[in-house]
């Protein structure tokens, strides 16, 4: 069964496609004490990690045997939350804006594992998604014209590049190639190389301003979406 979740506010709507092509609401979250979420994302063991911009809040949310989540651990922090990946089996790397800040957290030992600072961080674009995996070793941090590297095994930075459009949002399409959206509406596709990545094109007015975010239509599609309200489906070619 395939999983959607909604964020309006302080509620998180799960949702699934039912055989009549219609979607249904299997459960409603309540992020009490919470103003605005930010993200949302479902772990590995189907737990759920909520980023909230407003309250400066992580959460996380267990499934328990009735299939209902139970707020668990609360990470605060002192300003907003841009974007939250998993990076390892309960291991998260979130963002805190305006500390500039990147921070490895473990949710076994409810700890901070590493902090990485003058990281820049943009204020007010919560929809992007700034961080993405390209393999086992490698996470990327996308910041106005630079993606940052970290080795997520040794918890280090490794190196930034500079990139021509601004506040990139990532998007792994598959092993061998990542696409960025820029605040410019451009997408960028760039090849991962083991370790690294390497711009092959850039396609330039996909939106007439910002590309925020990518997903996945099916095997042969994707969809882009934008700051000039309209979801564009793209074709993805062998």
């Amino acid at each position: 069964m395939e999983i959607y979740y909604l964020l309006y506010f302080n509620l998180i709507y799960i949702l699934k496609i039912n055989n009549n092509n219609n979607i249904d609401i299997i459960d409603t979250i309540k992020n009490n004490n919470g103003i605005n979420l930010a993200h949302v994302i479902e772990l590995k063991n189907e737990n759920l990690v909520s980023a909230d911009e407003y309250s400066y809040e992580i959460k996380l949310w267990k499934k328990n045997n009735n299939n209902n989540y139970e707020q668990n651990i609360v990470i605060e922090e002192n300003n907003r939350i841009e974007d939250v990946i998993e990076i390892k089996d309960n291991i998260i790397a979130y963002d805190v804006c305006n500390n500039n800040n990147i921070i490895f957290y473990d949710l076994n030992l409810n700890n901070k594992l590493k902090t990485f600072n003058n990281i820049e961080v943009n204020d007010g674009y919560i929809c992007y998604k700034r961080f993405c995996l390209i393999n086992d070793n490698i996470l990327l941090y996308s910041n106005k014209n630079k993606i940052h590297f970290f080795d997520i095994n040794e918890y280090k930075y490794i190196k930034n590049i500079n990139v021509f459009d601004r506040d990139n949002s990532l998007f792994k399409l598959n092993d061998n190639y990542l696409l960025t959206g820029s605040r410019e509406g451009n997408i960028t596709q760039y090849k991962i190389n083991n370790n690294d990545i390497e711009k092959i094109s850039i396609k330039k007015g996909c939106h007439e301003y910002k590309t925020v975010n990518f997903a996945f239509l099916n095997n042969e599609f994707i969809l882009s979406s934008g700051d000039d309200k309209t979801v564009k489906i793209w074709k993805i070619n062998n």
